[in-house]
């Protein structure tokens, strides 16, 4: 279970019902735990804030930047395709809240994987078109976009672009107009894509047709499952993208030890995935079955 290295509690000290917003002022009272009990210190401060929240305080007291301290988001309006926020964040080297800056004010929904310290944005335009971005953070305050997964309604599909940054540089993974069907039937497919950390990836030739195939392996460490088998146990997902970047095929295995290596055998054109004292194959018939 995750100790919370910081906690902070507000009290509602004023109120007042101002041009048809609310003005809110609150006593911030913030308890820095430490590490251990020696190092418990009190934090104390206000923030004045004019919000559009009428049946409810705007403040929500959660770890933003999941980094074991606890932070203060404040809600300005939420409304069918979204709403705007500030955050502050606890910054144990300053002793205090500070405001991050405003690109990540905007947003259609949003949460936090506390394991790989990830923020997840959305941002809504339609039921069908938004875009979604993922941040790494890094220290106390910093983060980087690592990932941003577009998908817009075109009228006869939707089309798809899952784009990869690293080190600042851009790189496409998915750039594909999906028919509205195929989107539907394969919506889950085609998101895993963008949620995805590839571990291992080669861009291989089909010898029979002399396609190029783009093969990208990722895992994903499955805690329901490994209370169970001694705390290990993992999801394996390979995903097969052709020369236009279509996902054509996605395979699947429980494959409970994490991946050791990845072996691509061009002369049997078959991919070998290790783990532990066992190996998967993967063949040629199905890795090359385009269903488009």
């Amino acid at each position: 279970m995750k100790r919370f290295k910081g906690l902070a509690v507000w009290v509602v000290l004023e109120v007042i019902i101002l041009g048809g917003f609310i003005w809110w002022l609150i006593g911030i009272v913030g308890i820095n735990v430490g590490e251990t009990e020696a190092e418990a210190e009190i934090i104390r401060g206000e923030l004045r804030v004019k919000s559009s929240c009428v049946q409810e305080c705007p403040f929500v007291i959660e770890d933003f930047n999941a980094d074991g301290y606890l932070d203060i988001t404040v809600h300005y309006y939420y409304g069918a395709n979204g709403g705007t926020a500030s955050h502050y964040i606890y910054s144990p080297s300053q002793r205090k809240f500070v405001k991050l800056d405003d690109e990540l004010d905007y947003y259609g929904w949003y949460f936090v994987d506390p394991d790989a310290r990830i923020l997840y944005m959305q941002y809504h335009d339609s039921a069908i078109s938004g875009t979604e971005a993922a941040y790494q953070w890094e220290g106390e305050m910093d983060y980087k976009k690592i990932r941003q997964f577009d998908h817009d309604d075109v009228g006869n599909g939707v089309q798809v672009k899952i784009v990869r940054y690293d080190e600042e540089r851009e790189e496409v993974i998915c750039d594909y107009t999906y028919s509205m069907e195929e989107y539907d039937k394969r919506m889950e497919e085609i998101w895993g894509i963008y949620y995805k950390d590839f571990i291992w990836e080669k861009e291989v030739i089909d010898d029979s047709t002399g396609k190029k195939y783009m093969l990208r392996y990722a895992e994903e460490f499955k805690k329901e499952m490994a209370v169970y088998n001694k705390g290990i146990y993992y999801d394996g997902k390979l995903y097969v993208f052709d020369e236009d970047t279509y996902l054509t095929q996605v395979w699947q295995a429980e494959i409970v030890d994490p991946c050791s290596g990845i072996t691509w055998k061009d002369k049997e054109q078959e991919l070998v995935i290790h783990y532990g004292e066992g190996s998967s194959v993967v063949y040629a018939d199905w890795l090359f079955d385009d269903i488009k």
